[in-house]
């Protein structure tokens, strides 16, 4: 089985272009998990559900909808998604298909499934984008090149990827290193090289990464203090908690 989840934790607006964009020809179902966006949450979840709504009526598989009742984190989210749904933990893949991510080249998840079924160590498969590729210009860093797949030889970032569930059983589940988001590729990079395994890019096969646009900047200005910050200017609390902190009038806004 192949399951594609998609943690809503985003503007319905966000969502919405993403799967606009977005129609499997693989997967076997498609899974939601409300993530309690805190930004006029209760409306922005109802347009969340009406969109899902509507995507359902346009594709041909098993659609649902998942709610943990709160923002639990973006890996955990992905995990507590996976036990949910009860994965074969042995045969199955998933498809982390986030609501800023779309593929603009075809025939992407067929390309994705048939690198994972041929090279036994590959454990999760991503698309190239922009972020990869000018983060690797700055570092002076290369791709290698095996089996026709890009291997990254340090911690890189990737968004839209096929993951082995077999592998996330290995290393007890999807996790990071930091309480609600970031560096899940240090995770991956260290528990696959560990093992004998690696993490890769299809070369020729491409990711939009306009949907990133939707954030806004306090957003990002959270992610970089919640993961790429140390010291005492680090903010270890949810989105919601730097909202309530730092812009309360963000945090309480109504439309």
């Amino acid at each position: 089985m192949i399951y594609t989840i998609t943690v809503c934790y985003c503007r319905s607006a966000q969502l919405a272009r993403c799967l606009l964009e977005y129609h499997s020809n693989i997967a076997d179902k498609h899974v939601f998990v409300m993530g309690h966006y805190p930004i006029d949450t209760e409306r922005n979840n109802h347009e969340i559900r009406l969109i899902i709504d509507s995507y359902k009526k346009r594709v041909d598989y098993p659609v649902e909808i998942l709610d943990p009742g709160g923002d639990i984190g973006s890996a955990q989210s992905q995990q507590w998604a996976l036990e949910q749904i009860g994965v074969d933990w042995e045969k199955d893949y998933w498809i982390n298909l986030d609501p800023d991510a779309i593929a603009i080249t075809p025939l992407w998840q067929h390309t994705m499934k048939m690198a994972l079924e041929s090279e036994p160590n590959l454990v999760v498969i991503s698309l190239m984008c922009p972020m990869v590729s000018t983060l690797l210009a700055a570092r002076g860093q290369k791709l290698y090149e095996r089996y026709g797949i890009g291997v990254p030889d340090a911690p890189t970032p990737f968004n839209l990827s096929m993951f082995k569930c077999s592998f996330l059983k290995e290393i007890g589940g999807i996790r990071q290193y930091f309480p609600s988001w970031g560096e899940l590729e240090g995770v991956i990079f260290k528990e696959a090289t560990q093992g004998g395994k690696y993490h890769g890019y299809l070369l020729d096969y491409w990711e939009d990464e306009s949907n990133k646009y939707f954030h806004p900047k306090s957003n990002e200005e959270w992610k970089n203090l919640h993961a790429r910050t140390q010291g005492p200017t680090q903010f270890l609390g949810t989105y919601k908690e730097f909202l309530d902190y730092h812009y309360p009038d963000i945090a309480n806004l109504k439309i």
